[in-house]
């Protein structure tokens, strides 16, 4: 019967052991432990309020204020998160989904907004006076 047993005094080295008696040393190979890392696809990139703001070309207020809107293009956690467990933390945009938001995003029609009560704003005349 033939046992290979390892010798804590010799490193790198195997024994190979018949009845407590030592028969031949065969040198091991060195163990290389490597590990290539690669961030997950589940980990995308973010930009703060202002950096988004800059890339869609708007102002920081603007994109709060859409943010904020009850009919925002924009949902948390797919179009931005916070970045602490509160919803006053700081806020994190991904770039893609949101820009892909802004650009698809239904305006509104100037016509269509009321200024005055029975009065559209494309019905002013081109001065802006009422007659």
């Amino acid at each position: 019967m033939v046992f290979l047993e390892y010798d804590p005094e010799v490193k790198g080295q195997a024994i190979r052991v018949h009845s407590r008696f030592v028969i031949e040393r065969k040198q091991q190979p060195p163990r290389v432990f490597t590990y290539n890392f690669q961030m997950s696809n589940s980990v995308r990139e973010t930009l703060d309020t202002a950096a988004m703001a800059k890339a869609l070309d708007i102002s920081d207020k603007l994109l709060r204020r859409l943010r904020r809107m009850p009919d925002s293009p924009f949902q948390l956690g797919i179009h931005y998160r916070f970045q602490g467990i509160t919803t006053s933390a700081p806020v994190r945009w991904f770039p893609a989904a949101t820009d892909e938001a802004f650009s698809t995003f239904k305006r509104v029609d100037v016509n269509q907004i009321e200024t005055l009560p029975g009065l559209m704003l494309g019905d002013l005349p081109p001065n802006g006076n009422q007659s």
